[in-house]
């Protein structure tokens, strides 16, 4: 009942909103609950108690899969510095985020001799939309003592591709000139980007980008009118061109 009435006052609430899938979860808490008390002051046999009790605890231990695999993830991104993307982790793949996109981590294609005998890349499909996107959430914090963001992308398409690397702080206040648009066209092929920092720090109309503090980076394609394939290879920190 209590669990009910959360989810069905949620949807009057600002920024809340009341969900089949968080109702569920109440359910299987109180299941988990259930259980252990049957466990351990039912009148069953003790066959059905033991049962009853590993049931519970799988469901209890199963809530803890998530904040384990976010600390796994933050771990592995810490780690990585000076590289903030490598898709070597299957935890990295907390952070991604895609809208009109979808991405998944693959060998390099036989084409991309710069990176074909070099671990794993990110293959990004762009799929019909104004501005699909791959974002990765919470990239690693502090940029200072860099001098350059460098990635590399290979562009499996016969055409160019308009595409926007954008960076946002902590700060950013959600508008166009509160953070670094970078544009260029991805050519077919092989792709080499260096940006200086000094350039991300500067991008922000009427303030500084704060550097100890950046947020998410994301790629753009611009209007896209038919599916399109690019990968995306280590994306790296540098302090030097």
């Amino acid at each position: 009942l209590l669990a009910g009435l959360s989810e069905f006052l949620q949807q009057f609430l600002a920024n809340r909103a009341a969900t089949l899938q968080d109702l569920l979860i109440d359910f299987v808490g109180i299941g988990a609950g259930t259980l252990l008390a049957l466990a351990i002051a039912g009148k069953f046999t003790p066959f059905l108690r033991v049962l009853l009790g590993l049931t519970g605890v799988c469901l209890v231990t199963a809530a803890f899969y998530k904040p384990f695999s976010w600390a796994a993830a933050y771990d592995v991104r810490n780690k990585n510095v000076p590289a903030l993307v490598n898709f070597e982790s299957k935890w990295e793949a907390n952070f991604f985020f895609t809208n009109d996109a979808s991405i998944e981590r693959t060998s390099p294609p036989p084409a991309w001799t710069q990176k074909s005998a070099d671990g794993i890349v990110g293959s990004i499909t762009y799929r019909k939309g104004r501005w699909p996107v791959f974002k990765f959430q919470e990239i690693y914090p502090d940029w200072r003592g860099y001098s350059h963001i460098k990635f590399e992308m290979y562009n499996a398409e016969s055409e160019r591709i308009r595409m926007t690397f954008r960076v946002d702080d902590v700060h950013h206040n959600y508008s166009q000139e509160d953070r670094l648009n970078h544009r260029f066209w991805l050519m077919p092929g092989h792709n080499a980007v260096s940006i200086p920092l000094t350039t991300i720090k500067e991008a922000p109309v009427g303030r500084d980008m704060d550097m100890s503090a950046i947020k998410d980076i994301m790629w753009f394609a611009s209007k896209v009118e038919k599916p399109l394939r690019v990968y995306l290879g280590d994306v790296r920190l540098s302090d030097h061109e």
